[in-house]
C-alpha cells in the first residue's frame, strides 16, 4: 500500500548565494505559480512550509514566512490544473486584492476563500504562521463557484483548520486514510459554506464527527500530563455534553480513559528510552506523565507493553552501550 508523505520547503538548507533565486524559481513560480518579493533584506528572508497532497482534489499547507508581497499574473492563473480554490488563515494582519476584494484587510483568524484561476496580489507585512487548504471545485460542487471572499467565522471553519492541522501532524498517511481525510475536509467546507438538506446531513455525520473526534484527541494529547484531567473538562472545553464525548470515543472503538492512559504510557515509554534521562526515577517520570497511583501505573504499563518499565529502560541502556 502506497503512502502520502508531506513535503517540506525550508530556506535554511539553501545556499545563501542562490537562496532567493531558488525560492523564486523553484518554490514560488514553479510550485505555487506566484511571483514573490521580500519586504526586507533578501539575505534575512526565511520560509519554512510543509505541504501534503491528500489526493487529486485536496492538499494542505502550513508553516511560517518572513514579510513579503506575492502576486499571480493572469498567465499564471490560466495554468492547467488551477481549477481550484484555497482557504487560508494567517496569524497576523495582511492585505489581499482579487476580484471584489480590493486591498482588503484581513485580521488574524479571518478566513479567506480565493479562486486559484484568478490573478491576485497579497501583502504580508509581518512574519506569521499560515494554514491553507487547497481544494478542487469539483470536490464541493457548485458551492465553490464564487469570487474571492472573506468567510464569516463559524464552528465548521474552526473544525476544518483544526482537523487539517491534526492531519499534517501525521507525516505519513496511507492512501485510504488520506482520501478519507480529504472527504472529511470537503464535508466541513460544505457545512461552512451553508449546505442544506441531505448534503448537510451527510457532512455532519461524516466530516464533522471525524473532526470533532480529532479535536478531542488533540486536546487530550496536549493536556494528558494534568493528573486532574477528566472527561468533564474535555466536554466543557468543546461545548459538548459528557455523554457526547464518551459516545464519540466509543464509536471509535475506545474510551476517554483508555486514550488518556495511552497518551500517558507513551510519554513514559519515550522517556525511559531516552538515554539522557537514564538516572531519573521512574516514579518521577510517571508522575510527570499524569499518573498519581504508582501501583496502577506499573500494572497498566505491563499490560500495554508486555514488560515492566524497568525492562524498557534496561533495553535502552544496553542498546546505548553497544553503540
Amino acid at each position: 500500500m502506497s503512502s502520502v508523505i508531506s513535503q517540506r520547503f525550508c530556506t535554511d538548507v539553501l545556499p545563501a548565494v542562490t537562496r532567493m533565486e531558488q525560492i523564486r524559481e523553484s518554490y514560488a513560480r514553479l510550485d505555487m505559480a506566484v511571483d514573490l518579493e521580500p519586504l526586507e533584506d533578501e539575505r534575512a528572508f526565511r520560509l519554512d512550509l510543509t505541504s501534503t497532497r491528500l489526493n487529486s482534489s485536496t492538499s494542505l499547507g502550513g508553516g511560517f514566512f518572513s514579510p513579503y508581497i506575492s502576486g499571480r499574473s493572469r498567465a499564471m492563473a490560466a495554468r492547467a490544473g488551477m481549477d481550484a480554490v484555497w482557504i487560508t488563515r494567517f496569524s497576523q494582519p495582511y492585505q489581499y486584492t482579487c476580484g471584489p476584494l480590493v486591498q482588503t484587510e484581513f485580521a488574524p483568524g479571518d478566513t479567506l476563500l480565493a479562486p486559484m484561476d484568478e490573478p491576485f496580489e497579497c501583502l504580508y507585512p509581518t512574519t506569521g504562521i499560515v494554514q491553507t487548504v487547497w481544494m478542487q471545485r469539483a470536490a464541493v460542487g457548485g458551492l465553490l463557484d464564487r469570487p474571492a471572499s472573506r468567510l464569516g467565522n463559524n464552528p465548521q471553519l474552526d473544525l476544518l483548520f483544526g482537523y487539517a492541522a491534526s492531519i499534517q501532524r501525521q507525516e505519513v498517511l496511507d492512501e485510504p486514510l488520506a482520501h478519507l481525510a480529504a472527504t472529511h475536509l470537503a464535508d466541513l467546507l460544505t457545512l461552512a459554506l451553508g449546505a442544506r438538506g441531505d448534503d448537510a446531513d451527510q457532512a455532519h455525520q461524516r466530516g464533522e464527527r471525524a473532526a470533532r473526534l480529532a479535536a478531542l484527541r488533540a486536546q487530550v494529547a496536549r493536556s494528558y500530563r494534568d493528573p486532574q484531567l477528566s472527561v468533564v473538562d474535555l466536554a466543557k472545553h468543546h461545548h459538548m455534553s459528557v455523554r457526547q464525548v464518551q459516545r464519540m470515543f466509543e464509536e471509535d472503538g475506545s474510551t476517554f480513559t483508555l486514550y488518556l492512559q495511552q497518551c500517558r504510557l507513551e510519554h513514559v515509554r519515550r522517556a525511559l528510552a531516552d538515554p539522557t534521562r537514564a538516572r531519573q526515577l521512574i516514579a518521577t517520570i510517571a508522575y510527570e506523565a499524569g499518573f498519581s497511583d504508582l501501583a496502577a501505573f506499573n500494572r497498566l504499563f505491563k499490560q500495554r507493553f508486555g514488560v515492566p518499565p524497568t525492562q524498557i529502560r534496561e533495553l535502552a541502556v544496553n542498546a546505548q552501550t553497544r553503540l
